[in-house]
């Protein structure tokens, strides 16, 4: 009798279990965006480029910073450096104040770093939208790898 209440209850437990999972991935976005960090260091001692590559996926967006509304644009904070300046991609406009990324895109940031011997690093957010909205998060360390190129700086 008591194993037969046992193995209900594990049962019971493991039926919620699977409903708990199966409505967390119902809630989870299929919409999966995926970025890379390149860098160029100039001559000048503590200036680094930073540059942030998006792969926005098919029928998703992230909203660029001018935009209006609910937009939340791709936000980075670095430790040990200091953002000089932001270059931004060229957005697609959807409405009159409204500007977006539908596909790759680039944000390089000039950094000036606060002490050239330790390292940098990221906390990197964004939201994508595609049939719903995720916020995506990334932290790490800066890699100096000059991955990027003279030409896009």
């Amino acid at each position: 009798m008591t194993l037969k209440i046992l193995k209900n209850r594990y049962a019971k437990l493991l039926i919620k279990y699977c409903f708990f999972l199966f409505f967390i991935c119902l809630n989870c976005s299929n919409v999966v965006s995926k970025t890379a960090i390149r860098t160029f260091s100039k001559e000048q001692a503590g200036n680094v480029f930073v540059a942030i590559d998006f792969d926005v996926p098919a029928g998703a967006q992230i909203s660029h910073p001018t935009g209006a509304g609910k937009s939340v644009a791709p936000k980075i904070v670095f430790k040990n450096a200091k953002i000089i300046e932001t270059f931004w991609s060229e957005p697609k406009k959807i409405s009159t104040h409204e500007y977006v990324y539908d596909k790759k895109f680039t944000v390089i940031y000039s950094i000036a770093l606060a002490d050239t011997n330790s390292p940098v690093q990221y906390e990197l957010s964004y939201v994508v939208c595609g049939d719903s909205c995720t916020l995506v998060r990334d932290s790490g360390t800066i890699i100096f790898n000059n991955l990027l190129s003279n030409k896009e700086v």
